[in-house]
């Protein structure tokens, strides 16, 4: 493996090597020092998930090559206090959305336009395709996440995911994001910014 050489200290005055894998993690720690040295007002939540986001770069290339890679499970009860019991494989692929029932605010952009194109597909394959929306947790309650989808007229199932636990178990780091599970339990597309590509993806599964 060939080595990023940066200046450290090291003994004998001889120049330190390090790992190129180290790079991401200290650019994390640069970025934190500058986020703290602004004098602007940051929303708090905006700083958690840029600092989340910026934390997963060094995984992207493990959770963004999704070919065969099995989806974690989802068991919960969604907000109209339904089971939803999902254990890898099913008669029907299944599309989830995760979001944030903050949006719109500025650092969502185009949220409002993704929710749209989820719930046009959401209503258009109703019958083909099994849907749940994954909702935040964080800084909100559950009255708050009730407005949310009456404000969005949203239709698919939805969990309010109070600890994170789903949005951690299948690492999603922005949002609005979709991930699409084929019949088999294996997750054969994700992304945020989807709106311009989730149709097609979900045709060549039904094809």
């Amino acid at each position: 493996m060939k080595h990023l050489m940066i200046k450290v200290k090291a003994p004998a005055g001889k120049m330190a090597l390090l790992p190129r894998f180290m790079l991401p993690r200290v650019m994390l720690f640069c970025l934190l020092l500058l986020s703290f040295s602004l004098a602007k007002p940051v929303y708090a939540n905006n700083l958690h998930d840029h600092l989340r986001r910026i934390s997963a770069l060094e995984l992207a290339s493990a959770v963004h090559d999704n070919s065969g890679i099995k989806a974690p499970g989802i068991h919960g009860q969604t907000l109209k206090k339904k089971a939803f019991d999902y254990s890898g494989g099913s008669d029907k692929p299944l599309v989830l959305m995760f979001a944030d029932s903050l949006c719109p605010l500025p650092h969502f952009p185009n949220c409002q336009q993704e929710i749209a194109e989820f719930n046009r597909l959401a209503r258009k394959y109703a019958d083909k395709l099994d849907w749940l929306q994954v909702v935040k947790g964080y800084y909100v309650d559950e009255a708050h996440v009730k407005r949310y989808i009456e404000r969005f007229a949203i239709t698919a199932p939805s969990i309010w995911d109070r600890k994170n636990k789903i949005f951690t178990d299948y690492q999603v780091f922005a949002n609005p994001y979709v991930v699409v599970i084929n019949r088999r339990g294996e997750i054969v597309f994700r992304k945020d910014d989807f709106s311009a590509e989730l149709e097609s993806q979900l045709l060549t599964l039904l094809n």
